[in-house]
């Protein structure tokens, strides 16, 4: 873990700290395997600034954790009462901020019972009733710090770092191709933490939302959270990335929708989550069975007679659908769950004509400018509501390529570089 500091008297723009993330980013990955993780956990301002270095730097980000993030700051009244709190005179601004903002910025009681998360099991009632007075006394030696952390100039240049970064972002959240976990308090006093994890989960197209009743703006140092369990619980927790195909070196545009190359296959947790969403009613209603036939012609059930991926080798898949396409999700879910396969589907660019502005015969400039398509459709999981690798569910003929050796898009790729390859 990497902790990212601003000295209480730097006066770095919101642009600036963001290249300052990339330029680090740039030089560590060179040190690790391709395949290795490269997690940002961005807090309140954070994440802001974890988000633009997402879309700045896509092939150096792959995962975005954040937490009460600042992305609703416009929406608030701290843009109006913000700098009428640095105008304040100097020593009433040092005496009255800590007083104000302790509240705010986090549960008390909350914050206390994380002394007990380091008290032993068994340990005698005299002795937690001391440590946590202790604790007690701890948390009100703090309260000073704040005003020393937060004096009126940092203050001043914080909320004009905020409304920058917030409109920077603003209406590119689509745009986010990272797998997002979103953590908020639904008793943050800060921020609207709560229905802004809701907007972030609609807004953002590879976003799971959980949310803690009770919990402040600075939950994550109150007791009883443990932020690595969480990731685990959530399964948003890998050592290693699973990837459509070999990556030996991270490149400038390989994370990028629309663009054929490896991917990271979905954890068991959220080919779980997705199945429940995407595929759960259709299995339930038709009972799919799955059969496959090996070289001698002999029927086994399951996918076993698959071929397995071999490097430079393609597998073609070509179906007939009977059922307004709703098999192409099932048997995506299957082809990953038994042979680790992440298909590429195929389709006439007349299927994408609705969500990108074309006509009915595709024209031209649709058809070759990915891009584009990439863009316009970063609005799919808001209407339908289908997970990261899913493929498009209505299509009346298709082509399913498995690339067994040149990699598998991601969600916004599956459904948009359809078109250019027809």
């Amino acid at each position: 873990m990497r902790v990212f500091v601003v000295p209480v008297y730097d006066r770095l723009s919101f642009t600036d700290l963001k290249s300052l993330v990339r330029d680090y980013l740039q030089h560590e990955v060179k040190f690790h395997p391709a395949t290795r993780p490269v997690y940002i956990l961005g807090e309140s301002f954070g994440g802001l600034l974890a988000i633009a270095a997402a879309l700045d730097s896509p092939e150096l980000v792959d995962r975005l954790v954040l937490v009460n993030p600042a992305t609703s700051f416009s929406q608030t009244i701290w843009p109006v009462i913000g700098p009428l709190l640095t105008q304040l005179p100097r020593d009433v601004f040092e005496s009255a901020l800590p007083i104000a903002m302790a509240p705010i910025l986090g549960n008390p009681v909350g914050l206390l019972a994380s002394a007990l998360d380091n008290i032993p099991q068994g340990e005698s009632i005299t002795n937690v009733a001391a440590k946590l007075s202790q604790a007690a006394l701890d948390l009100l030696a703090q309260l000073p710090e704040l005003a020393k952390i937060l004096p009126p100039e940092t203050l001043a240049h914080k909320l004009e770092q905020l409304a920058l970064g917030s409109d920077e972002i603003e209406g590119r959240l689509g745009e986010v191709q990272q797998r997002c976990l979103i953590l908020v308090g639904d008793a943050d006093m800060l921020l609207p933490s709560g229905e802004e994890g809701k907007r972030l989960e609609r807004q953002l197209p590879r976003a799971q939302l959980r949310e803690f009743r009770g919990r402040s703006h600075a939950f994550l140092q109150e007791g009883g959270i443990h932020l690595s369990n969480i990731l685990i619980e959530e399964g948003f927790y890998v050592k290693e990335r699973r990837m459509s195909a070999p990556l030996k070196k991270r490149a400038s545009g390989a994370a990028s929708f629309g663009s054929a190359v490896p991917v990271e296959l979905p954890t068991d947790a959220e080919l779980e989550r997705y199945a429940e969403r995407t595929t759960a009613l259709g299995k339930r209603l038709t009972s799919p069975v799955f059969l496959s036939t090996a070289a001698d012609g002999s029927i086994a059930y399951g996918l076993g007679n698959v071929p397995n991926r071999q490097l430079g080798k393609s597998i073609l898949f070509v179906g007939n659908h009977q059922t307004l396409a709703l098999d192409i999700g099932v048997l995506t879910e299957e082809l990953i769950r038994q042979k680790g396969i992440l298909p590429r589907g195929l389709a006439h660019p007349v299927i994408f004509s609705d969500s990108f502005g074309g006509d009915n015969g595709g024209d031209k400039e649709a058809i070759g400018n990915t891009e584009e398509m990439s863009q316009n459709n970063s609005s799919t999981k808001t209407t339908t509501g289908l997970a990261p690798w899913d493929l498009i569910p209505a299509l009346s003929n298709f082509m399913l390529n498995s690339n067994a050796g040149g990699g598998i898009g991601n969600r916004r790729q599956d459904r948009s570089s359809s078109s250019s390859l027809s």
